[in-house]
């Protein structure tokens, strides 16, 4: 993988939705699942925290965008005809995250979870044995645990920048990962990892309620 310079870094701006802070039923959530019915997005994972905030977060997309529809390409991944810059969406049971970047970007965020081996071996699936050896290498379970973390978000993260993704990799070489550049961050006990074409700095924000409240508003 490409080590991150701070020479001719680019900005890469990621929004983050909390569970924690996210609303529940109230009117915002209703219009907004209303307006995904209406647009005709079924794309999203079925019900929960999930869904609805890659609802919010490709609502905040479209309107930076200009308010274009959200579209998928033959591989899955969303974008907008005509968008301004590259963008890229990932959520766990407690975050939900969008990537912003003027160069091709992939995104993914998951909890820290132990290296059991049914994860050890989904890994083995999508990533280089190199990395898996790198994860059992690990001198403490929590080592490992992170290790594994990193490795499944850059992999998926820089599957996702180059249009696959998981859903249709038959599993990612060396070659692949090393094309891109790569920053992650802790969050509570998760960890979001982009994948850039170019070095980058992350530029976290997270996102308020005031905010979601006006995005929603301004479709109603």
């Amino acid at each position: 993988m490409k080590p991150v310079g701070a020479e001719n870094a680019i900005e890469v701006e990621v929004l983050v939705v909390r569970r924690e802070e996210f609303p529940g039923e109230n009117k915002e959530m209703r219009a907004l699942e209303s307006l995904a019915t209406r647009r005709g997005d079924t794309s999203s994972c079925p019900g929960g925290f999930g869904r609805r905030a890659s609802l919010l977060l490709k609502l905040l997309v479209a309107q930076k965008c200009g308010g274009g529809k959200v579209q998928r390409s033959e591989f899955g991944k969303p974008f907008i005809s005509g968008q301004p810059f590259c963008w890229n969406l990932s959520h766990d049971d407690e975050l939900a995250c969008v990537a912003f970047a003027p160069a091709p970007v992939g995104v993914d965020v998951e909890a820290i979870r132990a290296a059991d081996e049914v994860r050890m071996a989904a890994l083995g699936c999508a990533a280089p044995g190199v990395l898996c050896q790198w994860v059992r290498e690990g001198s403490t379970e929590a080592e490992r645990a992170f290790r594994f973390t990193l490795a499944w978000t850059a992999t998926e993260a820089a599957l996702k920048a180059e249009g696959r993704g998981f859903a249709k990799a038959q599993g990612a070489t060396m070659g692949d990962l090393a094309r891109w550049h790569y920053r992650a961050r802790a969050i509570g006990g998760c960890l979001v990892t982009c994948a850039c074409a170019r070095p980058l700095n992350l530029q976290l924000r997270f996102v308020n309620r005031e905010e979601i409240s006006h995005a929603v508003s301004a479709v109603r």
